[in-house]
Protein backbone atom coordinates (compact mmCIF):
# COMPACT_ATOMS: atom_id res chain seq x y z
CA UNK A 1 0.00 0.00 0.00
CA UNK A 2 2.84 2.40 0.82
CA UNK A 3 4.25 2.08 -2.70
CA UNK A 4 0.92 3.07 -4.23
CA UNK A 5 0.82 6.18 -2.04
CA UNK A 6 4.38 7.14 -3.06
CA UNK A 7 3.66 6.54 -6.76
CA UNK A 8 0.45 8.56 -6.57
CA UNK A 9 2.21 11.44 -4.81
CA UNK A 10 5.04 11.45 -7.36
CA UNK A 11 2.61 11.15 -10.26
CA UNK A 12 0.62 14.16 -9.10
CA UNK A 13 3.61 16.50 -8.61
CA UNK A 14 3.54 18.34 -11.96
CA UNK A 15 -0.21 18.80 -11.74
CA UNK A 16 0.06 20.09 -8.17
CA UNK A 17 2.82 22.43 -9.32
CA UNK A 18 0.68 23.77 -12.15
CA UNK A 19 -2.24 24.30 -9.80
CA UNK A 20 -0.06 25.88 -7.10
CA UNK A 21 1.33 28.37 -9.62
CA UNK A 22 -2.16 29.81 -10.08
CA UNK A 23 -2.53 31.00 -6.49
CA UNK A 24 -0.45 33.58 -4.63
CA UNK A 25 -0.66 31.69 -1.33
CA UNK A 26 0.96 28.57 -2.81
CA UNK A 27 3.62 30.36 -4.85
CA UNK A 28 6.50 29.05 -2.66
CA UNK A 29 5.37 25.47 -3.31
CA UNK A 30 5.12 26.16 -7.02
CA UNK A 31 8.60 27.68 -6.98
CA UNK A 32 10.09 24.69 -5.18
CA UNK A 33 8.47 22.24 -7.58
CA UNK A 34 9.54 24.35 -10.55
CA UNK A 35 13.15 24.14 -9.35
CA UNK A 36 12.84 20.38 -8.98
CA UNK A 37 11.39 19.97 -12.48
CA UNK A 38 14.06 22.22 -14.00
CA UNK A 39 16.66 19.71 -12.79
CA UNK A 40 15.07 16.72 -14.52
CA UNK A 41 13.28 18.08 -17.62
CA UNK A 42 14.48 20.21 -20.53
CA UNK A 43 11.08 21.97 -20.61
CA UNK A 44 11.52 23.19 -24.17
CA UNK A 45 8.45 25.24 -25.13
CA UNK A 46 8.03 23.25 -28.35
CA UNK A 47 7.78 20.03 -26.32
CA UNK A 48 5.08 21.12 -23.88
CA UNK A 49 1.57 19.69 -24.00
CA UNK A 50 -0.55 21.82 -26.28
CA UNK A 51 -3.10 23.82 -24.34
CA UNK A 52 -1.99 22.72 -20.86
CA UNK A 53 0.42 24.74 -18.73
CA UNK A 54 2.57 22.22 -16.86
CA UNK A 55 6.09 22.63 -15.45
CA UNK A 56 7.35 19.64 -17.49
CA UNK A 57 7.44 18.61 -21.15
CA UNK A 58 4.86 16.32 -22.72
CA UNK A 59 6.84 13.11 -22.26
CA UNK A 60 7.60 13.87 -18.61
CA UNK A 61 3.94 14.74 -18.03
CA UNK A 62 3.07 11.33 -19.46
CA UNK A 63 5.64 9.63 -17.25
CA UNK A 64 4.22 11.29 -14.14
CA UNK A 65 0.65 10.52 -15.21
CA UNK A 66 1.61 6.87 -15.76
CA UNK A 67 2.86 6.62 -12.18
CA UNK A 68 -0.42 8.04 -10.88
CA UNK A 69 -2.51 5.74 -13.07
CA UNK A 70 -0.56 2.67 -11.94
CA UNK A 71 -1.18 3.67 -8.33
CA UNK A 72 -4.91 4.29 -8.73
CA UNK A 73 -6.21 1.77 -11.26
CA UNK A 74 -6.25 -1.84 -10.08
CA UNK A 75 -4.47 -4.22 -12.38
CA UNK A 76 -3.68 -7.89 -12.76
CA UNK A 77 -1.68 -9.37 -9.94
CA UNK A 78 0.75 -11.54 -11.91
CA UNK A 79 1.35 -10.46 -15.48
CA UNK A 80 5.08 -9.72 -15.48
CA UNK A 81 5.68 -10.86 -19.07
CA UNK A 82 2.92 -8.64 -20.40
CA UNK A 83 4.15 -5.72 -18.35
CA UNK A 84 7.70 -6.16 -19.65
CA UNK A 85 6.34 -6.30 -23.20
CA UNK A 86 4.30 -3.17 -22.64
CA UNK A 87 7.32 -1.43 -21.14
CA UNK A 88 9.51 -2.47 -24.08
CA UNK A 89 6.95 -1.29 -26.66
CA UNK A 90 6.54 2.07 -24.94
CA UNK A 91 10.29 2.56 -24.52
CA UNK A 92 10.93 1.60 -28.15
CA UNK A 93 8.28 4.06 -29.31
CA UNK A 94 9.89 6.82 -27.24
CA UNK A 95 13.33 6.02 -28.64
CA UNK A 96 12.08 5.81 -32.23
CA UNK A 97 10.31 9.13 -31.83
CA UNK A 98 13.49 10.78 -30.52
CA UNK A 99 15.64 9.18 -33.24
CA UNK A 100 13.23 10.20 -35.99
CA UNK A 101 13.21 13.77 -34.80
CA UNK A 102 17.01 13.81 -34.50
CA UNK A 103 17.21 12.53 -38.08
CA UNK A 104 15.13 15.47 -39.28
CA UNK A 105 11.60 14.10 -39.27
CA UNK A 106 8.84 16.52 -38.40
CA UNK A 107 7.65 16.82 -34.83
CA UNK A 108 4.89 14.29 -34.25
CA UNK A 109 3.03 16.10 -31.52
CA UNK A 110 3.06 16.33 -27.79
CA UNK A 111 0.09 14.08 -27.11
CA UNK A 112 1.83 11.09 -28.69
CA UNK A 113 4.92 11.76 -26.58
CA UNK A 114 2.77 11.98 -23.47
CA UNK A 115 0.95 8.75 -24.35
CA UNK A 116 4.11 6.69 -24.78
CA UNK A 117 5.64 8.22 -21.65
CA UNK A 118 2.51 7.21 -19.78
CA UNK A 119 2.73 3.64 -21.11
CA UNK A 120 6.37 3.31 -20.04
CA UNK A 121 5.82 4.69 -16.55
CA UNK A 122 2.64 2.75 -15.93
CA UNK A 123 4.29 -0.53 -16.92
CA UNK A 124 7.43 0.26 -14.90
CA UNK A 125 5.39 1.16 -11.82
CA UNK A 126 3.34 -2.04 -12.13
CA UNK A 127 6.53 -4.08 -12.42
CA UNK A 128 7.88 -2.36 -9.33
CA UNK A 129 4.67 -3.08 -7.43
CA UNK A 130 4.80 -6.71 -8.56
CA UNK A 131 8.46 -7.03 -7.53
CA UNK A 132 7.86 -5.55 -4.09
CA UNK A 133 4.81 -7.74 -3.59
CA UNK A 134 6.78 -10.86 -4.51
CA UNK A 135 9.82 -9.97 -2.41
CA UNK A 136 7.66 -9.30 0.63
CA UNK A 137 5.33 -12.26 0.15
CA UNK A 138 5.53 -15.19 2.50
CA UNK A 139 5.39 -18.67 0.96
CA UNK A 140 1.89 -20.01 1.02
CA UNK A 141 2.70 -23.70 1.03
CA UNK A 142 5.43 -26.00 2.40
CA UNK A 143 6.43 -26.96 -1.14
CA UNK A 144 7.45 -23.36 -1.83
CA UNK A 145 9.86 -23.31 1.11
CA UNK A 146 11.17 -26.83 0.67
CA UNK A 147 10.26 -27.54 4.25
CA UNK A 148 7.21 -27.99 6.39
CA UNK A 149 6.93 -24.24 6.83
CA UNK A 150 7.72 -24.38 10.54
Amino acid sequence: MWLRVVLLALGCLPFVGALAARFQSTAPLAGALDTLFALQCHRAPARMLEGIALPVCARCAGLYLGLAIAAIVPGPARRARRLWLLFAIGAAACLLDAAAEAAGATYAGSWRRAFFGCVVACAAARLLMLATRQSGAKPSSPSETGSLGL
